[in-house]
């Protein structure tokens, strides 16, 4: 069962997400699990949003690479919300804004 994660943190700016998707490493190696990753700025801090198949996977990534990558970087605790996606509904266009972050296992 799919589930979706948000997160709403006003002490995060856009160089603190960059630095600690650099430290996940994010591009060369996406999260298992993670079908989808948003994220948006404004003055009220960040938001993101994940699509993940399942819960499991989820927590996988919180524990082992989340979490320790703020540490290291000693970003402020967060605290990311989760529940069982109910629906995800995509126009074709989506793509536009879709970035080239294939994990490297499938690339070949």
């Amino acid at each position: 069962m799919a589930f979706m994660a948000k997160l709403n943190e006003p002490h995060i700016t856009r160089d603190m997400y960059e630095q600690v998707r650099a430290e996940i490493g994010w591009d060369q190696n996406p999260p298992a699990g993670c079908v989808l990753h948003m994220a948006s700025f404004d003055e009220a801090g960040a938001h993101t949003v994940d699509i993940w198949d399942n819960e499991e996977d989820l927590k996988e990534y919180l524990e082992d690479r989340f979490f320790p990558a703020l540490r290291k970087l000693g970003v402020s605790t967060v605290n990311p919300t989760w529940s069982e996606m109910h629906v995800c509904a995509a126009a074709p266009e989506i793509q536009r804004y879709v970035l080239d972050a294939t994990p490297l296992r499938s690339r070949g």
